[in-house]
């Protein structure tokens, strides 16, 4: 499957070329036609992450669907309509990276823990989080201009890794993990 600004497609290799089509098994005009930038599969729930629409739980066989949007009178609500990744913690949680901070789904519950660069409490220092990994202890988050947020998962506190402390660049696109010893990070400067 591939997301995009139209809504998802299946790529389907025919011969020597591709075809590109509208999966068949999804056809909730709601998903399919929406501005798409990832999703999670875990068995028959979908997980689709937005450009401006938040985040969806799409249940493929019950054809049921919920959106988790931002509402301002509720802080356990998403952080922001745009989703730039989510992602399976080691526990299963959804760790969902938009355009203003973490927001976190526990495994089984309704709505959030949150954290921002303007919010109370444990800050990030850059609103923007594009990829975050967990090692089982800590969520390390790349931010855009902030370098690493690392976020112990215990005390709830966030610790900073940045150009001073020997990063090459503080725009961190992606994390990827070696052996879970190692992390490379993708940045405007290289890994």
């Amino acid at each position: 499957w591939v997301t995009t600004d139209s809504g998802l497609f299946e790529l389907i290799k025919a011969g020597d070329s591709f075809i590109l089509r509208r999966p068949a098994a999804l056809t909730d005009p709601d998903i399919t036609r929406v501005s798409l930038r990832n999703y999670l599969k875990d068995g028959n729930i979908y997980w689709f992450g937005t450009y401006g629409d938040g985040l969806i739980r799409y249940d493929i066989h019950s054809k049921q669907k919920k959106w988790f949007r931002p509402d301002g009178n509720n802080e356990r609500s998403l952080g922001y309509e745009v989703v730039n990744k989510i992602l399976y913690d080691r526990d299963k949680n959804i760790l969902v990276c938009h355009d203003n901070g973490l927001s976190i789904l526990y495994k089984g519950a309704e709505s959030f823990e949150c954290y921002y660069a303007d919010g109370k409490g444990s800050r990030l220092s850059n609103r923007y989080v594009y990829d975050a990994y967990d090692d089982g202890d800590r969520i390390w988050i790349g931010t855009f201009g902030g370098g690493i947020n690392v976020l112990d998962k215990k005390t709830k506190e966030i610790s900073y890794l940045t150009t001073n402390d020997g990063l090459c660049d503080d725009a961190i696109y992606t994390i990827t993990a070696e052996n879970d010893s190692v992390l490379w990070l993708g940045t405007n400067k290289g890994l």
